[in-house]
């Protein structure tokens, strides 16, 4: 059975390193350049030696999740059956991961064409026009211009290719098929030549619709003015109650606001968001704390199953912060698995003292 290839050039493309036949095609795409590769520790769902394979719900499932880092007890699901994994537990193996060179992939695909003795020029970017005599075809890397364009549209006879097919299947209309590049290039390149010849007979055109101009939307006015300069290090959050914290920025009283006055309540039942929450634990912890810690707590614990989770709450937190004091800059230092949450304001849990609030001299 001839190997699966063709999800070789999508980002992020994992292969085992067994030394079998999806390995050593790896290994010619990263000798050519026409990926750069990395080394991870993955977890299989379903792998005959841990411990809960007896509760695998497909027990050939092929799904795999990046091993946690040591140290970190961490749960994940399995993006194939969708099944919650102790990955910690699991016994983990090194893995290729490919990211595809979309620069050395156009190279390619104009030499392939030129090397059949059809005179090739690249116009836009990712859209190779092949002329014979008054005919012309094109083939669309789609990949190269999908991201400049707002859709590439091709009709009938126009040749279509892509290293990340699963993305891009859906632009193209059913009367055109869509080329995978790892099996053009691993394989053999006589189909996408094969289609350039036949698409010459007849006369093919490809539309490219560039993105619209869209202005940049006008933000709202920060809800806490700072003075010209300021940063979050002028910036104070204090614990009043459960339900409002206080605001004190240079050349101002302090303010008490509820999640609410903030925006971090919920839309219909207006009750405190579990970011406001978040935003109340951090200034009881002094402006530090991570998700296993939340979930500790003695003060008002906020259960967290795991470090994505926490993660996706600190993001809503953030924006919130920088939409009410009008400072783009990050409010929290790089948070990872082994980091801490770090706030670069000042949170506190109790009220400071009014000296802090008077206008800077000078």
């Amino acid at each position: 059975m001839q190997p699966d290839l063709a999800y070789l050039l999508t980002p992020g493309a994992v292969v085992d390193r067994d030394g079998g036949p999806v390995a050593q095609a790896a290994a010619r795409l990263i000798a050519e350049g026409l990926v750069c590769a990395s080394t991870r520790s993955f977890v299989r769902c379903a792998n005959p030696d841990d411990f809960d394979f007896v509760d695998a719900l497909d027990p050939s499932c092929p799904g795999r999740v990046a091993a946690p880092e040591d140290g970190v007890d961490d749960w994940t699901w399995c993006p194939r059956c969708g099944r919650r994994l102790e990955a910690s537990r699991k016994s983990a193996f090194e893995a290729t991961v490919l990211e595809p060179n979309l620069v050395v992939l156009r190279v390619r695909l104009a030499n392939v064409l030129a090397a059949a003795g059809l005179p090739v020029r690249e116009q836009p970017e990712g859209v190779f026009r092949v002329e014979s005599g008054d005919r012309e075809a094109a083939v669309v890397l789609m990949d190269a211009c999908g991201s400049a364009v707002r859709r590439v549209a091709l009709e009938q006879g126009a040749v279509a290719v892509a290293a990340d097919c699963g993305r891009f299947s859906w632009q193209v209309p059913h009367c055109t098929k869509l080329l995978a590049a790892a099996e053009l290039v691993l394989v053999s390149p006589e189909p996408l030549l094969g289609a350039v010849r036949t698409a010459l007979t007849g006369q093919p055109t490809v539309i490219v619709l560039p993105a619209p101009q869209q202005s940049a939307p006008e933000r709202p006015p920060a809800r806490f003015l700072l003075p010209s300069g300021a940063g979050w290090g002028d910036v104070t959050v204090y614990y009043v109650d459960g339900a409002t914290v206080g605001i004190a920025v240079p050349g101002a009283r302090p303010v008490h606001a509820s999640a609410i006055e903030l925006g971090m309540a919920k839309e219909r039942a207006r009750t405190p968001s579990r970011r406001f929450a978040l935003l109340l634990h951090l200034c009881r912890h002094r402006g530090r704390t991570d998700w296993k810690t939340a979930g500790f707590a003695e003060d008002e614990p906020l259960a967290f199953d795991n470090f994505a989770a926490f993660r996706m709450q600190v993001s809503p937190l953030r924006r919130d912060l920088q939409r009410l004091f009008g400072l783009a800059a990050d409010p929290f230092a790089p948070i990872g698995r082994s980091k801490p949450l770090v706030a670069a304001f000042r949170a506190l849990p109790e009220t400071p003292g009014e000296a802090a609030y008077l206008p800077r001299a000078g």
